[in-house]
């Protein structure tokens, strides 16, 4: 008996979400009489508004008013002509020259006392090319191994000041310039050549 009730109320409750979802539950969502009664709402209505007018007026930072169509006339010769002429323009260029300052190049700045060697120093000292093997390098000098040692540094410059403190470029005592080049790991002197020849 109890299911017989059981399934007469599940049955009631479905007909009773059937009823609702086919009433005009919402009173602002109107369903069209043409359109099939489906239990799903009916498209909303669109509301049309005009769009503000392309000519609306701004103030530049001279605080002229100006319409939004005259801000993008720059590529209008007969616009710009109207408001620039050649005196005008040659003054703004001449505003604009008499504003730049050119800084002339200085000698590298003196290294505070850091206890390191000067890397920008060496680079400038030396001019062997990048894998020209000047040094010699014992028979366990790898890649492989000068990758793992290199990775316990936080730059190439760093590794560079350390292998140079370490007796480099002679001596390789930490594993990080197996070809003999002098250089550590992948620090480039090439920069700092550069940088003096003003190339």
């Amino acid at each position: 008996m109890r299911f017989i009730v059981f399934g007469f109320l599940i049955f009631a409750l479905m007909g009773c979400e059937a009823d609702m979802l086919n009433s005009e539950f919402n009173p602002t969502l109107k369903r069209s009489s043409d359109m099939p009664s489906t239990g799903l709402s009916a498209p909303l209505s669109v509301i049309q508004e005009e769009l503000d007018s392309p000519y609306q007026t701004v103030q530049d930072n001279q605080g002229d008013v100006r319409t939004v169509e005259d801000l993008s006339d720059e590529n209008d010769f007969e616009a710009v002509s109207s408001r620039q002429t050649i005196e005008s323009d040659a003054q703004r260029l001449e505003q604009n020259r008499s504003t730049y300052r050119v800084i002339e190049p200085t000698d590298l700045p003196i290294r505070s006392e850091t206890g390191q060697p000067n890397i920008v120093e060496y680079a400038l000292r030396t001019t062997n090319a990048l894998r020209a093997s000047l040094y010699k390098r014992g028979p366990f000098a790898s890649e492989r191994l000068t990758l793992v040692n290199c990775n316990q540094f936080e730059s190439a410059s760093k590794a560079q000041e350390a292998f140079l403190s370490k007796g480099g470029p002679k001596w390789d005592r930490l594993g990080l310039d197996p070809d003999g080049d002098g250089f550590a790991c992948t620090w480039d002197p090439t920069p700092f050549r550069l940088a003096r020849s003003g190339g």
